[in-house]
């Protein structure tokens, strides 16, 4: 009778064992889902939207909404301007739906003229910054008016229309962040007038031209 007792016990353990398993899964479960429907809150939104490139359009923000599915916040950048701007979350992705607008005459009227994209998707989280330059930009790149050459920790530019002698001078603490597959910010420091510089370099999908800002010409690979 006591070893059919055991037995018992034996084959009813496991069950009840088996038994909790699915309870714990569900709690994972919802645990994720709820991270992943995580509401936007209005310090991260201000600062996606200044990594977006609507850093000027930020002035006297206000947010209007926010929940899991999206965050809205209103800004006055101007006199009479009123802009909108929808967060919404993708993933890893953020989506940015931009409305701009003045209040002249009294109310709304939408505008288009900001030079400014009304749609932009950028990633929720900053890249994160990395020492030395990438290895796709170490290379020698040469427009109309500049040349850079990419070294693993420094970059030398130079006037092309002076000469290299004459001009050439190093950007030393290079650090840089991947912004998407061909894209890239770099930011540097200048001895030679003790500034800091930022800037975003744009590679064609062949990696034999870079696009820097719209005030720069297209420079092309020379090595």
């Amino acid at each position: 009778m006591q070893r059919l007792k055991g037995l018992r016990r034996r084959l009813i353990l496991p069950a009840a064992v088996v038994l909790l398993v699915p309870a714990v899964s569900s709690i994972g479960t919802s645990m994720n889902a709820q991270a992943a429907t995580k509401a936007i809150s209005f310090k991260q939104a201000k600062s996606i939207l200044k990594r977006g490139g609507y850093g000027y359009e930020l002035q006297l923000p206000h947010l209007k909404s926010e929940s899991a599915k999206r965050t809205v916040i209103t800004t006055l950048p101007g006199a009479r301007s009123k802009d909108t701007f929808t967060l919404v979350r993708h993933g890893k992705y953020v989506k940015i739906s931009a409305l701009f607008g003045t209040l002249d005459g009294g109310h709304f009227t939408k505008y288009n003229n900001t030079g400014l994209p009304t749609h932009k998707t950028v990633l929720a989280k900053a890249p994160a910054w990395h020492t030395g330059t990438p290895k796709v930009l170490r290379h020698k790149w040469v427009n109309k008016m500049y040349g850079w050459h990419f070294y693993k920790n420094h970059v030398v530019v130079w006037d092309r229309t002076v000469g290299w002698v004459a001009t050439a001078h190093p950007w030393t603490n290079v650090t840089y962040q991947r912004l998407s597959k061909n894209k890239y910010k770099t930011h540097v420091y200048s001895p030679r007038d003790g500034r800091h510089y930022t800037a975003t370099w744009k590679l064609s999908p062949n990696h034999q031209k870079i696009y820097g800002s719209k005030y720069m010409a297209t420079a092309y690979r020379s090595n």
